[in-house]
């Protein structure tokens, strides 16, 4: 997950990257789904690119995913409490 954002239409979306690079995720709000406009694209960010990154609804993320796990990166923390 690579973060949220709401559109001015109320929709709650879920911006995600496939680490393997390509896009698996064909349901609404993917790279062609037909709810997209030029507003919309805007206030998302939204980029036609085959990057892997695609935007799903909050809803479809909670029906597809049984969890979500943080990495944090440590390449700065120093004490081992940091990493508890």
């Amino acid at each position: 997950m690579l973060g949220t954002c709401e559109l001015s239409d109320g929709t709650q979306l879920v911006h995600m990257r496939n680490p393997w690079g390509t896009e698996l995720w064909t349901g609404d709000w993917s790279d062609q789904s037909q709810l997209w406009n030029d507003q919309l694209k805007a206030e998302a960010d939204w980029e036609d690119l085959d990057d892997g990154m695609f935007y799903m609804s909050l809803d479809d993320y909670k029906r597809e995913f049984a969890y979500t796990g943080l990495n944090f990166p440590t390449e700065q923390m120093f004490r081992a409490h940091f990493m508890v």
